[in-house]
């Protein structure tokens, strides 16, 4: 099941990237407010979705149980989406260039090994 698991995030970032980007070259056009609150709510809607639907896919798995399964769905998912809130937007700008050029190594490896490793100390 661990080896699924990469499988998984692996799906859900990809079509995370698919999506914002959508709405992205959507709303190119649109002022740069309107686009930040549209990405963040985009980022929001595919977050808790992916995490809802994670929750409701476990659910029927035998050896998990819950005490409320309501609270579980509607909290419970809202606290596992705070991950994707963060990770979905940090994927997407893997492959984008910064003011014409790619991210180094070093630039990568600290935007996405050290900081969140700091983040969570």
């Amino acid at each position: 099941m661990y080896l699924m698991t990469h499988a998984y995030f692996c799906l859900y970032h990809a079509v995370s990237n698919v999506l914002l980007r959508r709405v992205e070259s959507h709303l190119s056009h649109a002022p740069l407010q309107t686009r930040k609150v549209a990405r963040g709510l985009a980022v929001f809607l595919l977050s808790y979705a992916t995490a809802y639907m994670e929750t409701l896919t476990i659910s029927h798995f035998p050896y998990y149980t819950f005490i409320d399964r309501q609270k579980m769905y509607s909290i419970g998912s809202l606290f596992y989406a705070i991950y994707f809130f963060v990770s979905f937007p940090m994927f997407m700008r893997l492959d984008e260039e910064v003011a014409g050029r790619r991210w180094s190594l070093g630039e990568v490896r600290w935007r996405y090994v050290f900081r969140p490793l700091v983040l969570i100390q």
